[in-house]
């Protein structure tokens, strides 16, 4: 009994050594090694959001970089044809501050493929040559307009025009027109008041006087004014647009 007990007594002393050791074992490795890889987890989270958050400003500048910086050509050219030969050009100057929409929405529609138009000499406008756009009418409210009588040598003119809304007006239709001497107005030709006609197809007429949108300005050409001012004789001649 005697050789039990102190063997009991011996027994119980290791076994809360043991659990002293353990305790204390189990508590360094937590405070040390736990520690530290919260630390290591918590840096690498920090990490991990930086690179998101760098990379999200980086993806929006770059968004606003592209908004900022659209395909804005500074100059187009004009060449005009008479069947395989260049017989004229002239290089414009776009008027991006001054015009932005009409800018984009006449670039966009002449820049959209190999475009070639049909130039005619402007009727009733004096020294006025145009084109209709290619493609879907160009819908597009005034923007730089030009007075009435304030047209320069060399402005290049926007303007839309529904259907009907003069004699010549059968149906929508976006036009691009420039000056090629002085003086110059564009007109419409509509029906006078008595004649109770909002089509505009019936006599007796009257012009009245049109504000166009200037979005370019000629600065070079070479015989393009004197082949324009040639069209009433010529008739149409093809002409192709291109970025200078």
């Amino acid at each position: 009994h005697m050789l039990f007990s102190s063997f009991y007594n011996t027994f119980l002393a290791f076994f809360v050594l043991f659990l002293v050791f353990s305790f204390l074992v189990f508590f360094l490795f937590f405070f040390f090694f736990k520690q530290k890889t919260a630390y290591e987890m918590l840096r690498s989270l920090v990490g991990s959001e930086m690179c998101i958050r760098d990379r999200v400003s980086t993806q929006s500048t770059g968004k606003s970089l592209e908004r900022m910086e659209p395909d804005q050509p500074a100059h187009l050219n004009f060449s005009v044809y008479q069947g395989d030969d260049v017989i004229a050009t002239a290089t414009l100057s776009l008027l991006w501050e001054e015009a932005p929409r009409t800018c984009r929405a006449v670039v966009d529609c002449l820049l959209g493929g190999d475009q070639q138009v049909s130039i005619v000499h402007g009727r009733h406008s004096g020294g006025e040559a145009l084109f209709l756009t290619p493609g879907d009418p160009i819908e597009l409210g005034d923007e730089n307009t030009v007075a009435a009588g304030s047209y320069a040598l060399g402005d290049v003119l926007f303007c839309y025009e529904p259907k009907f809304v003069c004699e010549h007006a059968q149906e929508d239709a976006s036009e691009v027109a420039w000056i090629y001497h002085l003086p110059a107005q564009p007109r419409r030709w509509i029906s006078k008041p008595e004649a109770q006609d909002p089509t505009n197809q019936t006599g007796p007429w009257e012009t009245t006087d049109v504000s166009l949108n200037k979005w370019a300005t000629i600065v070079d050409e070479s015989h393009f004014y004197e082949v324009s001012a040639g069209l009433p004789r010529s008739g149409e001649l093809r002409m192709k647009i291109s970025v200078a």
